[in-house]
Order: structure tokens, then C-alpha cells, then sequence
């Protein structure tokens, strides 16, 4: 009733202006009757009933009719409702010049339902992409809706549709000159969005990115700042429980994870291990705290022994070049013989680059992991880094020269 009422007002106002340029007023009326169509009406057709028995050949013929009579009325009213968004779409942004009023009311409207989620997609992506890019006004009008398109995707589970977006959402918000509150709240979308899709350890990326922003808006606002310490234990719990996360120094760098030291420390413990930590001493921690690891956590003993057996032994590689058999079995609390399964594992998993000595019972390391980067760390690193550009310049002057001489002896 509502949209044909709008629909028959928008009639009024287009005839009202016949023989003359289409008007504003008669195109928002049009947006209205559109946005009341959208929330009013389901755009899936209801399924043709079932025949009374598919076990007669002549009533499954039937029934394949009628699935099909029932498609091509899908495709029909989709190519429709998508025909008429396109035309209001492409009349709001000529016409009514994206009346910001009019463009967020429409996209609540499509997105105010999730049935034909993807025809309902496309159309939000019409009215996204209609919207001219720039900062200010513009700006904020495609962050609204870029964030309307997100929240919708994944109410509907169509996130997957959208992956290329997800990778772009911070050169938008840096396009758009966002308020780091914007910024957080279209980082936490995609997280959650990333997260609805399977994909938890890009969506943990996100999710650390936005905690970031958190950081950056809640500085020297206690109250407001006190307020997001759930979020960031919450963050660090997630980074633990990830089989892929092995970097944990630097959450240490969020000012808001520092405050977990007087909020929730036992948790700041459990990071401070994982950190830099060993076995031996997160099995100590466990000893103490195990109830908490496994109640209020929800964290698998069993899956942080194996993630701190990986970390261990990329401490190990980090101190020496080779390590005995008798000496990784002591370290990470196993036997002898299984010492070659896990230099497997920590081979897999990135954190050290090594080989196997069988005959001499050791492991040659050519890499590992440095899992904290403090000054002692960085300094070898930059002498390194000096060295390789000292003798890269006089490999540069002594090929300069050599040219020269060639040169030379050419004129001559």
C-alpha cells in the first residue's frame, strides 16, 4: 500500500511536469517508491507446488515445466526490479544529483531485507557506484554506503562477493579522509564480514588493524579508552587461538593491550610467554592458571603445548646455528626420536629454514624467526645492512671504472 501510494505521487509529479525537464522532487518521490517496494515486497517467487505424485512420468514432466516456468518468472521480475533501479539510480544522480537524504534512505530500503540477496547486491552496488568519489560530503556518502553494502553481505552470506573490496577498504578510507571512529567502524565491518566468510586470519588482521584505530581515537580519553580493554583482550585471545599467528610482540605496541596488565592479568601473562616465552614456562603458567585457560579463554592446552613447542625452537634456531637431538628433545619436552617430526613442523610453518643431520643427531639452521625485535636484534641487522651497501658501492665504482677504461681505449 505504502509504495503504491509513493509510486502514484511520483506519477503525479512526473506528469505535473510534462513537456518539461524532469524534476527533483518527481525523482526522490520515484527513490521513495522504489525504497517502499524494496522493504515491502519479498522478490522470491514462491515455488510452484509439488504434483500430487512424481512417481508418474507424466507428473514429473509436469513438475520440470513448472520449475521452469517458475525460473524464467524469477529472471523476469529480477531483470525488472534491477531495470528500474538502474533507471531511478541513473535519474538521481542526473537529476537530483545524489541528494544524500535520498540516496542513504534508498539503501536502507534494498538492504532492509535479505531475500535475492544477490539482486539486492547489485542494486546497492548501483547506488555505491553512482555516487561521485572525492572527500567531504562525497566521502562520507560512499563511506555509508560501502559500509551498507558490508553489513549487508554478510546478514545475507554473500561476503564472498565482495573479497576485492575487503583488500581496498583502507586506500577508501585514507581517499575519503575517514575520522579514525570511521575508520574503525568500516575495519570491524570487514572483520566481521572476513570472519562470517571462514576466513578468520585475515579477519584477525582486520580486526587488529581496527583496535589500532581504537587506540588512536581513545588517547588520552581514559574512560573511553578503559571501555575497549574487553576488545583488546578479546583480540589477543584470537591471536593465540590462531594455529597461524606466531608474532605476538607486537599487540605489545597498542597502548590498549598494555592496559591488560592491570585489567585482565593473567591474560597479559599468557602473552608476555608467547611472546618470548618458552615451553617450560607456559607449562608453569598452566600449572597455575589452567582453569582459566580453559573456561574463560575457551584456549586448547593441548593446541597452545604444540604452538609453544614451534615458538620454542625458533628461539633455539635464533640462538645457535646447530642444535643437537638431546638438546631440542630436552627443550621442547619430547622424545629423542620424535625430534625430527617437529623440526618438520617448525619447517611448515615458516618459522625456521633448517636441515637434518641423521648421522650426527643435529639441526643446521640457516634460518629462524626473531620472535621479539628489541635493539640488540636490530643492530647485527644494520651492520649486516651496512656491509652488503659498502661493498655494493664499490662494486658499483669498480665497474664504473672498468667502463671507463673500456670507453677509453675505444677512443683511442
Amino acid at each position: 500500500g505504502e509504495a503504491r501510494a509513493l509510486a502514484e505521487e511520483a506519477e503525479r509529479l512526473f506528469r505535473g511536469s510534462a513537456g518539461e525537464a524532469l524534476n527533483k522532487d518527481a525523482t526522490i518521490a520515484l527513490c521513495h517508491a522504489l525504497g517502499a517496494f524494496f522493504r515491502a515486497c519479498n522478490l522470491a517467487l514462491a515455488p510452484p507446488p509439488p504434483p500430487p505424485s512424481k512417481a508418474l512420468p507424466a507428473n514429473a514432466a509436469a513438475n520440470v515445466a513448472a520449475d521452469e516456468a517458475a525460473r524464467v518468472a524469477q529472471n523476469q521480475l529480477d531483470s525488472s526490479v534491477e531495470g528500474t533501479v538502474q533507471v531511478a539510480v541513473g535519474m538521481l544522480n542526473d537529476i537530483a544529483e545524489n541528494d544524500a537524504e535520498t540516496v542513504r534512505a534508498l539503501g536502507r530500503d534494498i538492504a532492509s531485507r535479505t531475500d535475492r540477496a544477490d539482486v539486492r547486491l547489485r542494486a546497492l552496488s548501483s547506488l555505491y557506484n553512482a555516487v561521485p568519489d572525492g572527500e567531504g560530503e562525497r566521502g562520507r556518502l560512499r563511506f555509508e554506503l560501502l559500509l551498507l553494502v558490508i553489513e549487508f553481505s554478510n546478514r545475507a552470506g554473500r561476503t564472498s562477493a565482495l573479497r576485492s573490496v575487503f583488500d581496498k577498504v583502507e586506500t577508501y578510507a585514507e581517499r575519503w579522509k575517514l575520522a579514525s571512529r570511521d575508520r574503525r567502524a568500516l575495519l570491524d565491518a570487514t572483520a566481521s564480514a572476513l570472519a562470517a566468510g571462514g576466513d578468520e586470519a585475515v579477519a584477525h588482521e582486520y580486526e587488529l588493524k581496527a583496535l589500532r584505530e581504537v587506540a588512536a581515537a581513545a588517547d588520552g580519553a581514559s574512560a573511553e579508552f578503559e571501555a575497549e580493554t574487553a576488545r583488546a583482550a578479546a583480540a589477543v585471545t584470537q591471536s593465540i587461538r590462531l594455529p597461524s599467528v606466531f608474532r605476538f610482540d607486537e599487540l605489545l605496541d597498542l597502548e590498549s593491550v598494555r592496559a591488560l596488565e592491570q585489567t585482565h592479568s593473567i591474560l597479559w601473562e599468557l602473552l608476555n610467554i608467547m611472546v618470548s616465552g618458552e615451553l617450560r614456562e607456559y607449562l608453569s603458567f598452566h600449572a597455575t592458571h589452567g582453569a582459566y585457560v580453559a573456561d574463560t579463554l575457551k584456549l586448547s592446552h593441548e593446541a597452545l603445548v604444540w604452538k609453544m613447542r614451534l615458538l620454542t625452537f625458533a628461539s633455539l634456531g635464533s640462538v645457535k646455528q646447530e642444535l643437537g637431538y638431546e638438546e631440542v628433545a630436552a627443550a621442547l619436552e619430547i622424545a629423542p626420536e620424535e625430534v625430527e617430526l617437529w623440526v618438520i613442523r617448525t619447517i611448515s610453518s615458516g618459522l625456521v629454514d633448517a636441515r637434518m643431520d641423521e648421522l650426527e643427531s643435529r639441526v643446521v639452521i640457516n634460518r629462524s624467526t626473531t620472535r621479539v625485535f628489541t635493539k640488540q636484534e636490530w643492530e647485527p641487522l644494520h651492520q649486516r645492512l651496512e656491509l652488503w651497501k659498502r661493498n655494493l658501492d664499490a662494486l658499483s665504482a669498480m665497474l664504473a671504472a672498468k667502463r671507463s677504461a673500456i670507453a677509453a681505449g675505444g677512443e683511442q
